[in-house]
């Protein structure tokens, strides 16, 4: 058998049948010889299976150099987009005490806000010379579909989340047009829901584009009236809860704030103010400029009886403290009456 021709033959395409007639063989018959001599597979000639040539190569996997370079600009970008506050400072160069109203929870656009009160504090202070705004956040009412309490709030709104982020941007412009803005902080309602859902946090940028610092958590927010410089820690809620109002800020103070001369945040239901003394041995060794220590707790501005309220937590009542901050000595009084501390900023000499 001229196996040499068969091979050329399946080659060139002829089948075993074909090959079979032109020897005179069954198609069978001839397969079951292939098979023994070992030439049943087609054989291709080498010319028939070129190799692919590419003009191009493939790139190189970039550096070790190249990626820490791309990842320290990314995240200056980043940065630079959405910064992380952990301290900062704003200075008040005042011949006069100062007041600064701490505001927590007003919730606009909740069926349930103190909107009569929260106009008269907001135009008060508008007239005020020398008193300033600073939000412990929950500006705004938000409302996200599927997240957890979506169904609490959407009975609480009367007004689209749009809507209240607009009331919210105007109460803003008025404040910054006039000096009296501070600081906002990250919150729960309107910040953090739509951050967890869509990275993005509409409130923050609010705050941004007014230049003033924005805190995304606790922060340290030195206040320099004058020659006096007052540490203010602050959070919409901080660690912790007890019995006691002020018992997060007394451990916060332990814990993070030592040297802070206020402690403050928003978010519970009860109003309370203490004047806490330390002991004097960091002021008589001159560590500190007061052995005073302020612990504040400011109450949201809805009223409630709305049904997760009476459930579980006490109504709002809308009582914003006001701390007057001394500019010649280092003192601080407090009021929640807005009038007396209108009063108090202008006598307390």
């Amino acid at each position: 058998m001229d196996w040499d021709h068969v091979v050329q033959l399946r080659a060139e395409g002829v089948g075993w049948n074909g090959i079979a007639a032109e020897l005179g063989l069954t198609a069978g018959g001839l397969r079951g010889m292939a098979s023994k001599a070992g030439h049943t597979k087609k054989s291709v000639p080498e010319e028939y299976s070129p190799t692919p040539q590419f003009e191009h190569e493939p790139p190189a996997p970039p550096s070790m150099e190249d990626l820490f370079a791309l990842a320290k600009q990314s995240a200056k970008v980043i940065n630079q987009i959405d910064p992380i506050l952990t301290h900062d400072a704003v200075t008040l160069d005042a011949s006069t005490p100062i007041g600064v109203i701490f505001v927590s929870c007003a919730h606009l656009g909740s069926r349930f806000a103190f909107y009569e009160d929260f106009e008269r504090i907001f135009e008060t202070v508008m007239a005020t010379p020398n008193l300033y705004w600073l939000s412990l956040g929950d500006d705004v009412e938000g409302f996200l579909p599927g997240f957890l309490d979506a169904s609490a709030v959407a009975e609480q709104a009367i007004a689209d989340p749009r809507v209240q982020r607009l009331m919210l941007a105007h109460i803003l412009d008025r404040l910054a047009s006039e000096g009296k803005l501070l600081a906002g902080c990250a919150s729960q309602h309107g910040g953090d829901w739509y951050r967890k859902k869509t990275v993005d946090d509409p409130i923050k940028d609010l705050y941004l584009q007014h230049g003033v610092p924005y805190f995304d958590g606790k922060g340290l927010l030195t206040l320099k009236v004058a020659e006096q410089s007052y540490h203010i820690a602050l959070a919409h809620q901080f660690p912790g809860a007890g019995m006691n109002p002020n018992h997060a800020q007394r451990r916060a103070a332990m814990t993070d704030f030592p040297s802070a001369d206020v402690l403050v945040q928003g978010d519970k239901h009860r109003y309370a103010v203490t004047e806490y003394s330390l002991p004097p041995m960091e002021f008589d060794a001159g560590l500190r400029p007061s052995y005073i220590q302020w612990l504040v707790q400011v109450v949201p501005a809805n009223t409630g009886p709305d049904r997760y309220s009476i459930r579980g937590w006490s109504r709002g009542v809308l009582e914003w403290p006001v701390l007057i901050f001394r500019h010649d000595r280092h003192a601080i009084a407090a009021s929640r009456d807005l009038q007396l501390a209108r009063l108090m900023m202008e006598k307390w000499r």
